[in-house]
């Protein structure tokens, strides 16, 4: 990226903002629920029972 005519950088809009911020949010979900999976495989939790305790907590 580089600067115009003026030396100014081109301005960050909020809509670009917000596109970047909901690309990382995504990507720190992807990496969470592999940690996620990885970790109900090593204690031995069943994924299914995992998952519906999880739902009823957020819907708590």
């Amino acid at each position: 990226m580089c600067a115009n005519a003026n030396g100014d950088w081109p301005a960050v809009t909020q809509e670009a903002y917000n596109l970047a911020f909901e690309a990382r949010v995504a990507r720190k979900r992807e990496v969470l629920d592999a940690w996620a999976t990885e970790l109900r495989r090593i204690v031995g939790a069943n994924p299914e029972e995992a998952e519906q305790s999880q739902q009823q907590r957020l819907a708590a």
